[in-house]
């Protein structure tokens, strides 16, 4: 807490590919390394990549159902908002 204010990270993520994958887990370990709490919408990866957000004690993975950026950041920022 930082003057009665809480901080946590919300971002979103889509790996339509390998190559896509492979920044963003490099991007997320460092993001992890913070320690904070992270909500994560997710816009529709693959399996693996969500099981691997999933691997992060830190991160809640909110999986977005309906397709579009505004939504994914609507939904990330809520479930940061809420986060304790």
């Amino acid at each position: 807490m930082n003057g009665g204010r809480h901080l946590a990270i919300a971002t979103m993520t889509l790996a339509r590919n390998e190559a896509e994958a492979a920044v963003l887990r490099d991007s997320l370990r460092s993001l992890a390394q913070l320690n904070l709490p992270t909500v994560v919408a997710d816009g529709g990866s693959g399996a693996s990549f969500v099981e691997f957000l999933r691997s992060f004690a830190n991160f809640q993975v909110v999986e977005v159902a309906s397709a579009g950026v505004v939504e994914q950041t609507r939904q990330s920022l809520r479930a940061a908002s809420e986060t304790s």
